[in-house]
């Protein structure tokens, strides 16, 4: 990617060299000055993606990195290529708390319908899967169910209502409701990688329909690891 800096001496073809050349710390210096002349949102946020990259790939500073990820965030959370990066890094760093404590603090101030159903809808799988807060997540539920009752998040809340109380026909017509809503490709892999685990369920086991739950999940997201590690334990 070439660097969008704009002051007088400094062009992409700057940072472009200091990416092939290694010059890490120049390249940064360069994004950073960038930032100081937009106040667009998303070229903000698209520069802070950039800034992680080289951290990340080019510095081996992880922790940096989501910082800069959740900058990038807090500047522009409809861009939704920001969200699997962050989320990699913050579950390694075990940070969830640190990061919906500034979602929330987004959504508190953010007036964007578009934006606020964006940090309800991460907020939501945040506090149900990865920092279990069941009483927080179904708040986000809710308050998306009063915009809209057909989102992804609605259904996937249901599904997990119909678990909890053993009903997994319920729960696998939810889930499944929720994977053909899902707006995120890697949203609707974790769904059917859930609805795979479901079917393995050794109480009723169905492992074909396992098997191609797990395949449409790499479908929709061949990154997925978890649907790539599932489908190879079946196959051991």
């Amino acid at each position: 990617k070439k660097a969008r800096a704009s002051l007088p001496g400094l062009l992409p073809e700057d940072a472009e060299r200091c990416r092939i050349q290694g010059r890490w710390e120049q390249l940064i210096e360069i994004l950073l000055l960038s930032l100081d002349q937009t106040d667009d949102t998303r070229k903000r946020a698209r520069l802070f993606v950039e800034i992680a990259e080289v951290f990340r790939e080019g510095l081996n500073d992880p922790a940096q990195a989501l910082d800069a990820l959740l900058e990038a965030w807090r500047a522009d959370p409809t861009d939704d290529t920001i969200v699997a990066p962050m989320e990699e890094l913050v579950g390694a760093q075990g940070r969830w708390a640190e990061v919906v404590q500034q979602t929330e603090e987004m959504l508190g101030v953010d007036k964007d319908p578009r934006r606020a159903f964006v940090l309800c809808e991460r907020l939501f799988c945040w506090l149900a899967f990865d920092l279990p807060r069941p009483d927080r997540a179904a708040y986000y539920a809710e308050r998306i169910r009063a915009s809209d009752p057909t989102q992804s998040v609605v259904h996937l809340y249901q599904a997990l209502l119909y678990g909890a109380r053993g009903d997994t026909r319920g729960e696998l017509h939810e889930l499944d409701r929720a994977a053909l809503s899902a707006r995120r490709p890697e949203d609707r892999a974790q769904l059917q990688v859930l609805m795979a685990a479901r079917y393995e369920d050794p109480r009723a086991p169905n492992p074909s329909e396992a098997k191609k739950q797990l395949g449409a999940a790499i479908q929709s997201d061949p990154r997925s690891m978890r649907a790539l590690r599932a489908l190879a334990a079946i196959h051991e």
